[in-house]
C-alpha cells in the first residue's frame, strides 16, 4: 500500500469522487498536482493507494511534500516525524528551497529537475517529470499565424510585479498585443483555467522576482509546448536544461527584453515558423500522463517495504540527532 501524506489543514473534500481530466481546476495547488492527482490517477487504475493525515499501519511507503509542513509548529512537525518513523518515505521536493531543514529520515528525494540534482548531488535523489497539465486544451488552430494574446498562468503570489506595470502594458499595446493573466484569487482556487490555452498565442514562463528558481520544475514550459503555444521564458535552471533558445523557446534575462522579443515575433514570419516547428517537435517527445504515472508507480514499487521496528529505531535516532544539531546552532541543510 502506498500512502500519500497530507496534513489535516489540506482540504480533500470531494477528492474521492474526483476525475482529474473532467474537473481540471480542482486541487490546483502544488500538493494537489504532485500528491492528490497522482493518488487519484493510480487509484483509478486499480492501484492500492491511500491519502490523508493518518498513515495506515500497513502502508509500505509514504509519499509526502516537505514544503507545506515547514510552516507548522515544532510540536506538529515532531508529531509528523513520529508518525513516519516505521515507514519508508519519498519526499517530493518541488518548490522546496535549497537549505530547507530535513525533518525526517528520507529514503529517496524526488528532485524538481536534473539541474537541481547536479547542483545538490546526493545518493538518495532521483528525477521524474511532473504530471502534465490535466484536461489540457490546446491553442485553437483557427487562430492561424496571428500573435495577439500573451498569456501568463500563475498562482497569485508568483505573479511578477512588472506584468501589470503601465509602461510594460503600454509597450505591448503598441504592438497590438493583449496581456491575459490567468490566476486564481486563492492559491488553490478553482477560478483559473490553467488547462485552457485555446485563445493564447504566446505564454510567458516566469515568476515573481526573488523566488529560488533552482527548486522549480519545468511545468510551465512543458505545458506551453504540449498546448502548441510559443513560450517566452526566464532562464530558470529547469527550463534551460530542456529548451533550445530560438528553436522552441525565446529566453530573456530581464523582463524589459520581453517587448522587443514579442516585436521580433510579430514582425518575423520565419522566426514564428521556426518556433512553432520547435514547439511541435518538443510537444511530440513530452511524456504522456499514462507514461508519467507508470514511471511513478515503478519507482514506488522499487522503494516500498513492510514497516519495521528497526526502521523505527533509526528514525528516532535521526530525530534526536537533528534536534541536538538545532539546539547547538547547526543547520540541517538540504535533503540528500
Amino acid at each position: 500500500m502506498i500512502h500519500f501524506f497530507v496534513d489535516d489543514s489540506t482540504d480533500i473534500e470531494g477528492l474521492h469522487e474526483w476525475i482529474p481530466d473532467d474537473d481540471p481546476t480542482l486541487f490546483a495547488s502544488g500538493v494537489g498536482h504532485n500528491l492528490l492527482e497522482l493518488h487519484r490517477r493510480l487509484w483509478l487504475m486499480g492501484r492500492k493507494t491511500t491519502v490523508g493525515p493518518v498513515i495506515p499501519s500497513e502502508a509500505t511507503l509514504v509519499v509526502f511534500m516537505p514544503r507545506p509542513l515547514l510552516a507548522h509548529s515544532r510540536r506538529k512537525r515532531f508529531s509528523f516525524a513520529w508518525s513516519m518513523r516505521r515507514h519508508r518515505t519519498i519526499a517530493v521536493r518541488s518548490d522546496l528551497p535549497p537549505g530547507s531543514p530535513q525533518m525526517i529520515r528520507v529514503d529517496l528525494v524526488i528532485a524538481p529537475s536534473r539541474a537541481f540534482m547536479a547542483a545538490f548531488p546526493g545518493p538518495k535523489m532521483d528525477f521524474l517529470p511532473p504530471l502534465p497539465q490535466r484536461g489540457l486544451i490546446c491553442r485553437d488552430r483557427s487562430r492561424g499565424d496571428q500573435i495577439s494574446v500573451v498569456g501568463l498562468k500563475s498562482n497569485p503570489e508568483n505573479i511578477p510585479r512588472w506584468i501589470g506595470e503601465p509602461a510594460f502594458v503600454e509597450r505591448l499595446d503598441r504592438l497590438g498585443l493583449k496581456i491575459h493573466v490567468d490566476a486564481p484569487r486563492d492559491v488553490d482556487g478553482s477560478d483559473q483555467s490553467w488547462h485552457d490555452f485555446s485563445e493564447v498565442d504566446v505564454v510567458i514562463c516566469a515568476r515573481a522576482e526573488g523566488l529560488p528558481t533552482i527548486s522549480k520544475p519545468a511545468t510551465k514550459l512543458r505545458n506551453a509546448w504540449a498546448a502548441g503555444v510559443i513560450p517566452i521564458a526566464s532562464r530558470e535552471p529547469a527550463y534551460v536544461e530542456i529548451a533550445n533558445d530560438g528553436h522552441d523557446v525565446l529566453f530573456f534575462d530581464n523582463h524589459e527584453e520581453i517587448p522587443a522579443l514579442l516585436g521580433k515575433l510579430c514582425a518575423g514570419v520565419e522566426l514564428r515558423d521556426q518556433l512553432r516547428r520547435g514547439v511541435t517537435e518538443m510537444s511530440s517527445i513530452q511524456p504522456s500522463v499514462d507514461e508519467v504515472v507508470d514511471a511513478w508507480w515503478k519507482l514506488f514499487s522499487e522503494n516500498e517495504s513492510a514497516p519495521s521496528f528497526r526502521r523505527s529505531a533509526r528514525s528516532i535516532a535521526f530525530m534526536v540527532w537533528s534536534s541536538i544539531r538545532r539546539f547547538v546552532g547547526f543547520g540541517i541543510g538540504a535533503s540528500k
